[in-house]
């Protein structure tokens, strides 16, 4: 590829002329290929040194033609970037010095074309190499598609977006303490977003400058790092399902297309299993035995929860051995999750669009306190209410109450014997409750 300085020019007789190719999508509207534009000299040397006004000039008017008057901000931040990189690579001075006065001279067009601020912006950007938070974080949200769930990079879009509409944009260098504290005690608290909600707008402009940190856009710890609302966390109003409510909500998941049928196994699992929604999540076809009527759980949200689950409904046995066949010992269960949200983890997307579709099932869920971990209360709900099984092995069910040793759960000791009679006495007390047809 040619140098920059070598591109676009043309002779037509003795006069070099610029030519600029119009970008395909953009012909039609502007109803032309190439632009030629005259720079009025025979000398070859001269003819460099103004080609890059000339080029900026006709940009300049193609871009606004494209956006109804008005260039586009990232377009701006796009060109002051690349300015930046020629000063930054030219292999001699007087070269650096020809772009910088390049893009002194776009930097008062945009002064002039645009806003006082539009023109700072350009100069910061191309000139002092400053990437701004609005650049920074289109390159960063680029960088994480397909490592992440499409909702998460969303929710890291939403929180950036947020953070230059309530404090501008500006360079990601120029952030500080102060600044990052203004954002959280002068908007985010004073907006009625919960604290982990807060929170999570703060994690998301940790990573942001942790990102750009390693590209040296700038220097030193995170402006956000530590920062913690200290609002109180909102009460939550939340109970379990009702027999019929579950019902429904099974119901509705069930008739969801074969192949978006996730969620209702997943929900089935969690209403026969008692457990947490991130322990059948992260189910790896090594954690499942005796052809799919049990489950260990080596790993979960504490030490309690570290169990075996003994499945013997038909459905539930079925679902995990359809799941497992013809898999490696390291794959998932559920090969359709991927890791998302602030702390990586497998259930985050299953989660929000689980949440969703309750809304559809029972539109009034959220006033009525409901949500995917009512499925859990719903089931200690039936744990209590199970003479057969008493408080002690209720909550060894449930996960909260260790074995006297990790060692007889997994083995054949009588901690396991006793586990397998409370989930067959706990899976009868399920059916009785919830038609699984």
């Amino acid at each position: 590829m040619n140098h920059p300085m070598t591109q676009h020019l043309l002779q037509r007789g003795h006069t070099w002329y610029v030519r600029y190719v119009v970008p395909r999508a953009s012909r039609s509207k502007l109803g032309k290929e190439s632009i030629f534009r005259s720079l009025k000299t025979r000398d070859l040397d001269v003819a460099r040194k103004r080609k890059h006004a000339v080029l900026a000039e006709i940009m300049a008017e193609i871009e606004v033609v494209m956006n109804g008057g008005k260039p586009s901000k990232a377009a701006m931040i796009e060109e002051a970037t690349a300015f930046a990189e020629e000063i930054r690579t030219a292999p001699t001075e007087e070269k650096a010095e020809l772009a910088e006065y390049v893009a002194s001279d776009r930097a008062d067009y945009f002064h002039r074309k645009v806003s006082n601020e539009a023109g700072q912006l350009y100069t910061e950007v191309a000139l002092r190499g400053s990437m701004p938070i609005t650049g920074a974080g289109e390159k960063y949200l680029a960088s994480i598609v397909g490592k992440v769930t499409a909702g998460t990079v969303d929710g890291r879009k939403r929180s950036i977006d947020l953070f230059v509409q309530n404090m501008g944009d500006m360079p990601i260098s120029k952030l500080s303490p102060r600044i990052a504290a203004s954002w959280m005690s002068n908007h985010l608290e004073p907006s009625g977003k919960a604290p982990a909600t807060i929170g999570r707008y703060l994690d998301t402009m940790n990573l942001l400058w942790d990102w750009s940190f390693r590209r040296e856009w700038c220097a030193g710890g995170s402006p956000f790092k530590g920062l913690k609302s200290e609002l109180p966390p909102k009460e939550k109003k939340k109970r379990g399902f009702t027999n019929e409510e579950l019902q429904v909500y099974l119901d509705f998941l069930k008739k969801r297309p074969k192949h978006k049928s996730i969620e209702y196994e997943v929900a089935l699992l969690l209403a026969f299993s008692s457990t947490r929604l991130g322990d059948i999540c992260e189910l790896r076809v090594r954690h499942i035995f005796n052809e799919g009527t049990e489950a260990h759980i080596y790993e979960g949200k504490n030490e309690s929860a570290s169990r075996v689950l003994f499945f013997s409904h038909p459905k539930c046995v079925e679902i995990l051995n359809r799941r497992i066949e013809g898999k490696q010992p390291d794959d998932q269960v559920f090969e359709e999750l991927v890791v998302g949200g602030v702390d990586g983890k497998l259930n985050h997307a299953l989660s929000n669009r689980m949440r969703r579709y309750l809304s559809e099932a029972i539109p009034t869920a959220q006033k009525l306190g409901l949500d995917v971990h009512s499925i859990r209360r719903w089931a200690a709900t039936v744990l209590e209410n199970t003479p057969e099984i008493d408080m002690t092995l209720s909550m060894r069910l449930f996960g909260h109450k260790t074995g006297k040793m990790l060692t007889d759960v997994y083995s054949n000791g009588p901690e396991r014997q006793r586990l397998q009679e409370g989930f067959k006495l706990y899976s009868e007390a399920v059916e009785e409750r919830l038609d699984i047809s």
